[in-house]
């Protein structure tokens, strides 16, 4: 059985607050989900909005695999210049609305888990890359599922928690 991701899901954040996933993003995970047995990884940046005076956030965009991206089964790097343009080109176009949130990238799992090497990715994200809010997202995009964190940092401490779908909406 297929699953699709192209509907809009709302996460829960710790504490208080929504993360809106919007349905142009979930038509790209839906595309590079590891179906086939050589499929190989894909992964991009996430780019929405923090909306103002509230806790919301919304995920609008996403970069796709890029030229010079290294793309394996199990393994995925990012390069950094081209989807740097990609976040400065969303910047510009919104009006300096749309931000960097955080990133994503798919696993060959049926419902990923993060690895140990992804965990250390994110916590130096964290460090040396926060917004406006030190909050990142993080999503992993399973065969059949995808999963979502969150990753703060507060005085200097990093803390990165599993957030779950909202199921009444």
């Amino acid at each position: 059985m297929k699953t699709s991701f192209k509907h809009q899901v709302v996460y829960l954040r710790h504490g208080f607050g929504k993360i809106f996933i919007c349905p142009e993003v979930h038509a790209i995970f839906d595309r590079y989900r590891q179906i086939a047995p050589n499929a190989t990884e894909a992964g991009g940046v996430l780019m929405g909005r923090f909306i103002n005076d509230s806790p919301h956030i919304v995920v609008d965009h996403v970069s796709e695999p890029l030229i010079g991206d290294i793309r394996r089964r199990t393994y995925f790097y990012r390069t950094q210049v081209p989807h740097q343009i990609f976040v400065e080109k969303k910047w510009l176009e919104s009006e300096a609305t749309c931000t960097y949130l955080g990133e994503w990238h798919t696993h060959p799992e049926d419902d990923p888990t993060p690895s140990s090497i992804d965990l250390s990715g994110w916590r130096k994200k964290l460090r040396q890359n926060p917004n406006q809010r030190n909050t990142l997202i993080f999503i992993i995009v399973g065969r059949w599922r995808f999963r979502a964190w969150e990753g703060t940092l507060a005085d200097r401490k990093i803390q990165i928690e599993e957030i779950f779908p909202n199921q009444i909406q």
